[in-house]
């Protein structure tokens, strides 16, 4: 064996170890990397003299492209996909029909294997109307009533009374917590919410009349982190309300259809 006197590496002949020396050489080094410059440079100029075009867009293809790949035909995935796609013929729509039926029997079936998150389409239910469907994102709702959920139509349920005019409508103790923690806000975290006893949720998806739905004897005060926990649950039953409601507005000499939408907007359940 032969050892290198600088870094002690071995090899099997003399003149092995000849070439490795030179290798310690800081002329060589910088040559050998000015000369890999060039070549490269000089590749890539030939290269492009004669190069390889895109079949599908007819546009140069790269020269890095082509090094990482000899045997590349196309500047792109996407040219690609469109080339090969032309050669395929257009689906029927009894095709695509079969295929869509033997998805959605699939994600009825199995679905924990439709909510995988390698599967392309979930199966989701509509907590409205219960309808199942799929689609490519979980989403709560279906077409025909994602609507009602939106903000747009939430603000018809959200209180718009004054609680220092409807005092009466609150008990000593909720009064109290409000006296001691104050409304909450970013600042105040701490601080009492006004609560739905009958939720919105429940209230869009039975039809509630919103005069009920935002009045004061609806509203419940309590901390925010009670309101969180809470979430959609009623607290009240919506015949329980309208006596609630109607007692209160007969003790203020409150018109008792006052604020009431009309009954085409959203039908009154029993």
């Amino acid at each position: 064996m032969f050892s290198c006197i600088q870094c002690s590496r071995n090899f099997k002949s003399i003149y092995a170890l000849n070439g490795h020396l030179r290798t310690h050489n800081d002329d060589f080094v910088e040559v050998n990397r000015t000369n890999g410059l060039k070549w490269a440079e000089a590749a890539k100029e030939k290269y492009y003299l004669s190069p390889k075009i895109c079949k599908n867009c007819s546009i140069v293809i790269q020269y890095e492209k082509h090094r990482a790949n000899y045997s590349i035909k196309f500047c792109s995935q996407n040219c690609a996909a469109s080339f090969n796609n032309k050669a395929k013929a257009p689906r029927s729509e009894a095709s695509k029909r079969k295929t869509s039926q033997t998805l959605l029997r699939r994600a009825l079936l199995h679905p924990k294997q439709a909510q995988a998150a390698y599967s392309k389409l979930k199966n989701c239910q509509c907590a409205h109307c219960g309808l199942r469907f799929l689609n490519r994102q979980a989403i709560k709702y279906c077409s025909q009533h994602a609507d009602l959920y939106k903000r747009n139509n939430r603000n018809r349920y959200a209180f718009t009374f004054s609680i220092r005019d409807n005092s009466s409508a609150f008990s000593a103790s909720e009064l109290a917590l409000l006296r001691k923690y104050g409304m909450w806000s970013y600042n105040n975290t701490s601080g009492i919410t006004r609560d739905h006893k009958i939720s919105v949720a429940s209230a869009i998806k039975n039809g509630y009349d919103p005069y009920y739905i935002k009045h004061p004897m609806n509203c419940e005060l309590m901390p925010w982190a009670d309101n969180n926990r809470k979430k959609t649950k009623s607290s009240l039953t919506y015949e329980e309300l309208v006596r609630l409601v109607l007692e209160y507005d007969a003790k203020k000499s409150i018109a008792p259809t006052a604020g009431l939408e009309p009954a085409s907007a959203f039908a009154l359940t029993a």
